[in-house]
Order: C-alpha cells, then structure tokens, then sequence
C-alpha cells in the first residue's frame, strides 16, 4: 500500500471538494485501515462514530460553524402496557434488584426498528406472549443518562393476543419468563398493580 500516495489522493480529495462548494466530507474508514487516519486527522477529518468494525470520519469544509449533528444523540425507549380481557396487566419482575416487585416490560430499540414493534418484539422476548399494538400512551425524554446521551421513551398499550377454545371459553395466554433477564412474569390484577 502506497501511504505517500494516499496522502496525495486525500489532499486533492480535500481540495476538489472544498473547490465544488462541498459543506463536509465523509469517510469510512475498514479496521484494516486504522492505520490512515493519523494521516486523515492531519487534512482535518475527526472522528464522527464508529459502527462494527468500521469508523466514520467526517470534515466541515465552509469558514462557518460545523453543521454535523453529533452520533447517537439518543437511545430510544420502549415500555407495554398490557392487559386482558379479565382486566389483568402483563407484569415482570427482573432478575436483577430491582425496588419494584413488579414492572411492565420494558426494553430499548433496535436501530431502525418502530416503536410499535420494539414494544411488541420486547414483550414477546420477556414473556412470551404475543400482542398487538393498540395506541401509544404517553413519551417522556431525559436526560444525561448512559454515555451522555438523551433518552426518549415510549409507553404503549398493547392488546394480548387472545383465542378461544373448542367450547368457545377465552383462553388467555400463559406467559414464560426469559430466563436471562426476567425472574418472574404473572397476569396481575389491574386494582392490585
């Protein structure tokens, strides 16, 4: 691999965009490359996040405060109410001490994935049971929490997914615990929770 000529191609690279009216330049940099981006940091590309085993390098071109929004400014949230037809709210309690005996699962997004379906996906991962997204309940944000970052929050009501036997009685569904996070999972009586 040829470093000097490297540096060669990224200050014309540098140039040719500062010269079309570029407002920044991006570069993604492979791990097996790491090596290059002391010689990047010298043309002015900072480190902007990183993203398996990539890192993205970013330079502002204009004379003029950098409009580069800062990576993962937030995480995102999801918490499911969930209550049956015999007025009963899906409840866990977490393996690890918590102060609350009993909590609604909760859990965070996955990239790109829908706050509905985080919800749905959290409670079939943590109890077992299937559901259907009703209506969005309330959001919160806050902040200062892991890493400096913001969270928002979503609460979510969503609806069991109910069937009826041979006779036609309602059979609720029987959640099961994930063993890796959650002690206990229990239909409890809305009055009591």
């Amino acid at each position: 691999f040829d470093k000097a000529g490297f540096r060669n191609r990224l200050e014309a690279t540098v140039t040719a965009c500062r010269e079309m009216g570029k407002s920044s330049l991006w570069m993604q940099v492979p791990m097996s490359r790491a090596s290059l981006i002391e010689d990047m940091n010298e043309f002015g590309l900072r480190f902007h996040h990183v993203n398996g085993d990539d890192v993205m390098l970013n330079v502002w071109l204009k004379d003029s405060e950098s409009k580069i929004p800062e990576f993962a400014t937030h995480n995102v949230g999801v918490g499911a109410v969930v209550v049956n037809s015999r007025n009963e709210i899906l409840c866990v309690r977490e393996l690890r001490n918590n102060y609350m005996k009993w909590k609604t699962p909760t859990g965070l997004s996955d990239l790109g994935e829908q706050i509905d379906d985080a919800a749905c996906r959290e409670v079939l991962e943590e109890t077992g049971i299937q559901t259907r997204f009703h209506s969005l309940l309330g959001f919160r944000q806050t902040h200062g929490l892991a890493h400096g970052r913001s969270d928002l929050f979503f609460v979510c009501r969503l609806d069991p997914l109910e069937e009826f036997d041979c006779q036609g009685d309602l059979l609720i569904p029987t959640p099961v615990p994930q063993t890796d996070e959650i002690q206990s999972v229990e239909w409890v009586p809305l009055e009591e929770y």
